[in-house]
């Protein structure tokens, strides 16, 4: 545990393996999954409340993409 602490300290996060349980991750990660694709039914930058979603077509990618959520 000291360890994780002090990798908290230098690197201001700190990555714990077993915090969650399988199943628990599973949905965790659906969820973020969907939350990543929503913004992309939008073809253009747009704000919803207080988060700007920044919708950019990427050539090198070749399709859109979200800088940020």
């Amino acid at each position: 545990m000291q360890e994780v602490i002090e990798r908290l300290h230098v690197d201001g996060y700190a990555i714990v393996r077993g915090f969650f349980a399988a199943d628990d991750m599973e949905r965790i990660g659906a969820e973020a999954a969907r939350i990543d694709q929503k913004p992309l039914a939008h073809h253009a930058t747009y704000r919803d409340k207080n988060l700007l979603f920044e919708v950019l077509d990427d050539p090198r990618a070749g399709r859109c993409v979200v800088l940020q959520s």
